[in-house]
């Protein structure tokens, strides 16, 4: 599970590239500094933090898929109906996390999306 959620968040990339794990933008009103943690308007380029947190959220979102296939399977069949209710609301829910959450990482990467 933990190289498949490495492997996600671009490991290799990283390695290869050596990127910051954050960077930094300068407010327009104050002029100060201040962290960001997704490299805008860069599609193919991604901080270290970005891509490990979007590798999380692909997982969330197969773990989903698996846990709604568990319930519609025979495992699910032969288990008791409220756990297979529960990895049915649970796949569900963690699909529609996982969507969302890398749809956002998405629109803020590149605007106008």
């Amino acid at each position: 599970m933990l190289s498949y959620v490495l492997v996600l968040s671009g490991i290799v990339y990283d390695i290869i590239v050596e990127p910051p794990s954050m960077g930094q933008e300068y407010d327009s009103v104050t002029g100060r500094p201040r962290p960001v943690a997704i490299l805008k308007y860069r599609i193919n380029g991604q901080y270290i933090l970005e891509g490990l947190s979007a590798g999380l959220f692909f997982f969330i979102g197969g773990g989903g898929f698996l846990l709604v296939n568990y319930a519609l399977t025979s495992l699910g069949r032969r288990s008791s109906p409220v756990v297979t209710a529960l990895a049915a609301v649970g796949g569900l829910a963690g699909i529609l996390i996982g969507v969302l959450l890398s749809w956002s990482f998405l629109v803020q990467k590149v605007s106008g999306y």
